[in-house]
């Protein structure tokens, strides 16, 4: 997201700096030009306050990933045994596993229905 903020600014920096030269700001000073280019958040400050935003508006909590049952993990993955496919590229699902069992612990240790299926 961060990527895109900072691709769109430097668009809109393009924008204003081709419409001064091409005389399209009219009687704005380029430091009026820059005062209203300034009002706007700089692309990360946007980000940071939009995912504030949504996380505030969704009760949105982060779980830490360290609290994944490491041993439960890679026993699962040499048996296998669920979140593993028993076939596949089992390593691209390395990810998905541990936010399953960092899941499932957070649910644990705050006496959350479990919504996992899966050990």
């Amino acid at each position: 997201m961060t990527d895109a903020a900072v691709k769109v600014r430097g668009q809109f920096d393009t924008a204003v700096r081709r419409s001064s030269d091409l005389g399209l700001s009219g009687d704005l000073s380029s430091e009026d030009i820059d005062k209203f280019r300034n009002a706007f958040q700089a692309p990360k400050d946007a980000v940071k306050n939009r995912i504030e935003r949504f996380q505030k508006e969704t009760r949105l909590r982060f779980i830490r990933a360290d609290r994944a049952d490491m041993e439960r993990l890679v026993n699962s993955y040499f048996k296998p045994l669920p979140p593993f496919e028993s076939s596949g590229d089992k390593k691209n699902e390395f990810p998905n596993a541990i936010a399953l069992l960092s899941l499932e612990k957070w649910a644990e240790e705050n006496r959350k229905k479990n919504t996992s299926n899966f050990g």
